[in-house]
């Protein structure tokens, strides 16, 4: 019997490992500690993990954003497990049904936003992408039944994006 790891536990688990450095960071970026700590940002030892959760709530994955002071090349972010699906990353803005919410390009983008009081949403896979059997970003927001805006943050320049 494959045992399925409970990932909540991890994300608490990483929350609680997240270093000043990492966590200046984030309030460099636009992101305060209350937002931190309500969406369970954590550090895996080499990585900013953000848990991504279902509709349901649940946590569903991790996007993982590389060491801001890693100078290798690489992807700046990754999903664990490999293999995970596009998911909405805001779903409970979404079901709160604001009178607008903005779509914007990344996780951290939302976060941003979201701490200025705005409801964001985005995909895992980039505002504008899903996989190709799934409805659209926006197909998903509009069946929610209100209209929307998009936004992409280009404020941040290289060293942040």
């Amino acid at each position: 019997m494959i045992q399925i790891p409970n990932l909540l536990n991890q994300a608490l688990g990483y929350h609680r490992a997240l270093p000043d450095r990492i966590r200046d960071y984030l309030n460099a970026r636009g992101i305060p500690n209350p937002m931190i700590y309500m969406y369970v940002l954590g550090w895996t030892g080499s990585k900013i993990s953000i848990p991504i959760t279902n509709r349901d709530g649940e946590v569903a994955f991790f996007k993982l954003r590389k060491d801001p002071d890693d100078p290798w090349d690489g992807p700046k972010m990754l999903t664990s497990p490999v293999g995970a699906h596009a998911e909405l990353y805001g779903w409970e803005q979404v079901l709160a049904k604001p009178e607008s919410i903005i779509i914007c390009e990344g996780e951290f983008d939302r976060l941003v936003l979201e701490a200025q009081g705005f409801a964001a949403v985005t995909s895992t896979a980039g505002a504008g992408t899903f996989l190709r059997d799934r409805p659209t970003l926006g197909n998903v927001v509009r069946h929610e039944g209100f209209p929307l805006r998009k936004f992409r943050t280009v404020a941040f320049g290289s060293r942040h994006s």
